[in-house]
């Protein structure tokens, strides 16, 4: 991966020296982000309260007065899906749990296209990856020490967090393509531990999305069909998980789940997904049963949805899960017209990663908050380095004219 921005240190200084009161805010607000995390699930006012300790903590540290304009299919995509869920919101009965979950999807949404507007100068930028990359380290490797020694007891979703944070670094051109192999295969043994069977395979989606990227990017058309069966596959699963445990073959697939796992094909999220589906289809799928559909109103008992897609549709409806994937297709758009930047690769993969992961968790815009900030920066980073880096090349051809030859 080559940088042609990394910032100039002057002699005898770091460019991580804690005098610099950037720096030295960087560090408190990461550490801040992490601290965050670990209270990300607990009841509503205290998640409103982190979410926004975490989104200050991931913002601040690339704030600057220069901003970038967003991009008008984005803001278009970001205004649709925030306005169906405002309609949906008011179509049904109001209460605090419908509430709390169509500004908690509006927030996250609106976040995202927050972080396309950063661009922060180029050795703030880089300071912010490779603090986060130390951190990711860190956690990694205390990870690893815990599950061998159950010294450390684990926080919820800390798979998905430690795996997000992992991309930084990825980026990051200091790390070795060896350290980075070697961290991988730590975050593999900790998911295999925890027994967290479809993230094991998030690693694979994400290495061959990175190196297929410019070639299905080379035509615009071509890669928005590729995006929309890739989201129509991410819908038909759980469809087709649900039509399985009805039919007569759920019984053999139990068995050999069984046999080769030691757990059932059929975990119940079969039944979860149906009583959802069925409350939004009978009172009306175009725009679903209201936020107020989870779980928990259904079932009386505190289980997550377990598939952002089927939770959406039940909530919002066929329109609010159509402005949801036109929102994710504006990023990808954006990216692909960038397609050749390593890090906006690194962004696209890991981005179609995340969205892979969210067919068996809620994270993306709901339950877990702190997971769904970060993934939507993980999913814009990639934009906001573009940002960075043209401004840094339109910066250097005004202070630094070259003469061209007239051929």
């Amino acid at each position: 991966m080559k940088f042609d921005y990394l910032p100039v240190k002057p002699a005898g200084r770091s460019v991580f020296d804690t005098d610099s009161p950037r720096h030295t805010t960087t560090v408190i607000l990461c550490a801040t982000a992490v601290l965050a995390v670990l209270f990300a699930n607990t009841f509503p006012p205290l998640k409103l309260a982190f979410y926004g300790i975490f989104v200050l903590a991931m913002i601040i540290p690339l704030l600057t007065p220069n901003r970038a304009r967003p991009d008008g299919f984005m803001i278009l995509a970001g205004f649709s899906f925030i306005t169906v869920n405002f309609i949906v919101l008011v179509m049904h009965p109001l209460d605090g749990i419908a509430f709390y979950n169509a500004l908690l999807a509006v927030a996250c949404v609106t976040a995202a296209i927050i972080f396309t507007t950063i661009r922060p100068d180029p050795d703030q930028l880089y300071s912010f990856i490779r603090q986060l990359g130390l951190i990711a380290r860190v956690l990694l490797i205390l990870g690893l020490v815990g599950r061998v020694t159950e010294a450390f007891p684990s926080w919820n979703t800390e798979t998905g967090f430690l795996w997000l944070l992992l991309f930084f670094v990825f980026i990051d051109p200091k790390i070795s393509n060896l350290s980075k192999f070697i961290f991988t295969f730590i975050w593999m043994f900790n998911a295999y531990m925890v027994n967290d069977r479809v993230y094991l395979l998030v690693p694979f989606v994400v290495f061959i999305v990175y190196f297929i990227w410019p070639r299905i990017t080379q035509s615009r058309v071509f890669g928005i069909v590729l995006l929309t069966l890739f989201f129509a596959l991410l819908v038909t699963i759980p469809l087709l998980y649900i039509q399985l445990s009805f039919s007569e073959y759920r019984e053999i697939l139990d068995q050999v789940a069984i046999d080769y796992t030691g757990d059932r094909f059929f975990s119940g999220r079969d039944i979860i997904w149906f009583q959802l589906l069925n409350d939004a289809v009978n009172q009306g799928i175009a725009f679903g049963s209201g936020h107020a559909t989870t779980p928990e109103g259904l079932f009386l008992h505190d289980v997550s949805a377990h598939n952002t897609y089927v939770s959406t549709l039940a909530r919002t409806g066929i329109v609010g899960l159509a402005t949801l994937f036109l929102v994710l297709v504006s990023f990808f758009v954006t990216m692909a017209t960038k397609r050749l930047d390593p890090v906006i690769r690194w962004s696209a993969a890991f981005g179609v990663g995340i969205l892979f992961k969210q067919s068996t968790e809620l994270s993306l815009i709901g339950n877990n908050v702190a997971l769904g900030v970060i993934s939507w920066l993980v999913i814009a980073f990639g934009i906001i380095h573009y940002n960075v880096m043209k401004q840094h090349r339109k910066s250097s051809d005004q202070l630094m004219p070259f003469n061209k030859e007239k051929k």
